[in-house]
């Protein structure tokens, strides 16, 4: 038997999914330019042969390692939310239409 849940519940689930999307999406962002940061470094540590460049080089890395950390353990928390958002409308007539279930 479906879960009884109102229009108004359903719709503030839905945006809620909504939103978590997004900022998943936010978050694969910066993944990627945490790895254009990693890419620049290495180009710029070995094409130039002067410390100051090597030091900005290897900032840069420090910089793109850090920003893929902290976006990979901000994708994993909207996963972790993301489920628990589905699971509230799952077996409801609304889950049979955002779905297919």
């Amino acid at each position: 038997m479906p879960k009884r849940i109102d229009e108004k519940m359903a719709a503030f689930v839905m945006s809620e999914e909504q939103t978590l999307l997004a900022k998943q999406r936010t978050a694969l962002s910066f993944m990627q330019t945490g790895l254009v940061f990693v890419g620049v470094g290495l180009t710029v540590a070995k094409l130039f042969s002067e410390m100051l460049f090597q030091a900005v080089g290897i900032i840069l890395i420090v910089i793109g390692f850090y920003e893929i950390a902290h976006s990979y353990k901000k994708l994993g928390e909207y996963n972790g939310r993301l489920k628990r958002v589905k699971n509230i409308l799952k077996g409801s007539r609304y889950a049979e239409i955002e779905y297919g279930e």
